[in-house]
């Protein structure tokens, strides 16, 4: 039987030492013992954002073992109803997600899909045959919440937590791990609990924010957990949520493993999702960012321009923060000034 092949499958194989990769490296060797294994442009393009050249691409998805079809026309109408059906339930994004093609692709053909993330398909293609590992990555809050113990150990990038003579390892960001206490004192961790197909992996957080923010870093494209507690050691919560307000790649880009297309990918799509996170206000300078022309001109000129009326760099950035979020793209520098002090004065 045939089998269409999800991108962040083909992304563990790439990505020789990923938390999956042994996983779907066996799925694959199987797969193509049993039929024929095959992506569609829109899997293609989702893989390819990660390269530069298009000849590692191609060597790194051989035709010879990934078949490639064309996505059939009768599928892109089965994608559209699949998504008329995700916006009528409350979805919020506003144009056709990829895997709604994979989905319809896999449903009108008639192939299996492979892939560690079925929720969508399973909700919008029930026909389609799965195959997914036995214990899907999930984020079961209810199994772990949070650790009250005392501190075991503290490593480079986890800390030991006892807990009445059970010993918990929770990773944690490095700004984290610097918030904590010594060996033998108290500590209390905020708790994601990670179930995969042959662990359990607990990361800890000093604030329920910093938890939420590090499960909203993973719903973008490119970002997994590794990546996320380096964004959350390098940028506070707030500082976080301004730099996406303000469109700052080079603030979120400071963080290791961080490059220019994640950065790029962070701020574009976390930006109407920040907001929600945020939970206090923001505060943070801007500094030389904006006099190196990281930010938008409006922008920069909004701040500077509040800044000449006697308003702290912060105060200027928080409030023109808001008036963005407000305006929307595109606005120019006299209404985000109108704007902002709009939000001085409340």
């Amino acid at each position: 039987m045939a089998t269409l092949v999800d991108t962040n499958i083909l992304v563990d194989l790439a990505v020789v030492g990923s938390d999956w990769h042994g996983w779907s490296r066996r799925k694959m060797l199987e797969l193509f013992k049993d039929g024929p294994v095959l992506i569609n442009p829109i899997i293609y393009s989702e893989f390819s954002v990660r390269y530069d050249d298009v000849d590692e691409v191609d060597r790194l998805l051989p035709q010879d073992e990934f078949r490639r079809e064309n996505l059939p026309w009768p599928a892109a109408f089965a994608a559209a109803a699949a998504f008329r059906l995700y916006r009528r339930a409350g979805g919020g994004r506003e144009r056709i997600l990829p895997d709604f093609f994979i989905g319809a692709h896999a449903a009108i053909r008639g192939y299996r899909i492979l892939t560690r993330d079925p929720s969508g398909y399973r909700s919008y293609f029930p026909s389609v045959d799965l195959i997914t590992p036995k214990r899907i990555l999930e984020r079961p809050r209810l199994m772990i919440g949070k650790l009250k113990g005392t501190i075991d150990e503290i490593g480079e990038d986890y800390v030991l937590v006892d807990v009445h003579g059970v010993c918990y390892v929770a990773y944690c960001s490095a700004r984290t791990l610097s918030k904590l206490g010594s060996v033998g004192e108290a500590c209390v961790l905020f708790i994601e609990t990670y179930v995969r197909e042959d662990q359990l992996r607990l990361f800890g957080f000093m604030t329920a924010l910093e938890r939420e923010w590090f499960n909203l870093l993973q719903s973008v494209q490119g970002v997994g957990a590794k990546v996320a507690l380096a964004v959350l050691s390098t940028l506070t919560p707030g500082e976080l949520a301004n730099a996406i307000a303000l469109q700052d790649r080079a603030a979120v880009s400071r963080a290791p493993g961080v490059g220019p297309k994640v950065a790029m990918r962070l701020v574009t799509e976390l930006k109407n999702r920040a907001p929600a996170f945020a939970g206090e206000a923001i505060n943070i300078a801007l500094k030389q960012e904006l006099g190196e022309g990281v930010a938008a001109a409006p922008v920069a000129d909004a701040v500077s321009a509040l800044t000449n009326l006697g308003y702290s760099r912060d105060q200027a950035a928080n409030a023109i923060a808001a008036a963005m979020k407000t305006a929307g793209d595109g606005a120019d520098s006299a209404k985000l000034i109108r704007l902002g002090l709009k939000e001085l004065a409340r």
